[in-house]
């Protein structure tokens, strides 16, 4: 399942489509290089739940696990639309990836793009939310497509991977990590969402706080509430936290615990994050 975190470089390489502009090119290539630096020196990935779709059928949910590189299915909730990370890893991409905007919030590096691929005689179209640090990416990828007889096929999911630290911050006092949570809607059409993320890290007892903030949905810009985790432990630089108000999982990364980054699920939505100190 490697492939999933491998999967935002494999898609931003494929920018030599004729009807490109000289700018476009030139972008592709600039986000390859910084994101095929995380990938190799990446250790560890983690999947967000997967969630999907079909016609007017309630929504599934199916949870990862994730140890080092490899995921595997550890529960579900309701029928999935597909064998969601298997499937999805598997799909033959269009080497025609459309960037739509590319830009920075909060300090982190963001790209949106768009690709289709067909599985099973289904087109799909993808649209995808990235964002890079230093030691660190996430990506949140959404899925559309309509199946023989008009029915809507939807899916989403969310990765985080880097260069894990494997100890926990050290320190006085409290340290703060700032940056970005990119997600989508849970109930409804799936949207994007984008919001600010703020964990503070209480160096005395390794309990970590997560906040998501200032949320808009990026397809009809309305405020999205506000997601918060009660404090939680961390150890060995990771944590997983889960209880009625969601579930979050993730790692510090980089030298000195410069990022963290993560998967979450949350009543209103699911996503991944990334922050720096």
């Amino acid at each position: 399942m490697w492939r999933i975190a491998l999967a935002l470089v494999v898609l931003l390489t494929a920018c030599s489509g004729g009807d490109k502009k000289v700018i476009d090119v030139l972008r592709g290539v600039e986000i390859t290089a910084r994101v095929s630096t995380i990938v190799l020196q990446s250790d560890t990935l983690i999947v967000s739940d997967v969630l999907s779709v079909e016609g007017d059928d309630q929504p599934s949910l199916t949870q990862y696990a994730c140890d080092g590189r490899r995921c595997t299915r550890e529960a579900q909730t309701g029928t999935p639309l597909i064998e969601p990370l298997r499937a999805l890893a598997d799909l033959s991409i269009d080497p025609n990836t459309n960037y739509r905007e590319i830009g920075k919030h909060r300090g982190v590096d963001l790209a949106q793009y768009s690709v289709t691929s067909t599985q099973n005689g289904v087109e799909w179209t993808f649209a995808n939310y990235g964002a890079w640090l230093t030691h660190s990416a996430f990506e949140t990828t959404i899925g559309n497509a309509t199946r023989t007889g008009g029915i809507v096929l939807n899916t989403a999911y969310s990765v985080s991977f880097g260069d894990a630290t494997g100890t926990n911050p050290e320190g006085e006092g409290e340290g703060v990590w700032r940056g970005v949570m990119l997600g989508n809607t849970r109930h409804g059409p799936i949207q994007a969402l984008r919001g600010d993320a703020t964990l503070r890290f209480t160096f005395a007892t390794d309990k970590l706080a997560v906040q998501f903030s200032n949320i808009r949905n990026l397809a009809t810009n309305a405020q999205h509430p506000d997601m918060k985790w009660p404090d939680f432990d961390v150890a060995d630089g990771a944590f997983e936290f889960q209880n009625p108000a969601g579930h979050v999982v993730g790692r510090f990364y980089g030298p000195e615990h410069a990022e963290v980054g993560g998967v979450f699920t949350h009543p209103t939505a699911l996503g991944a994050f990334g922050a720096k100190k």
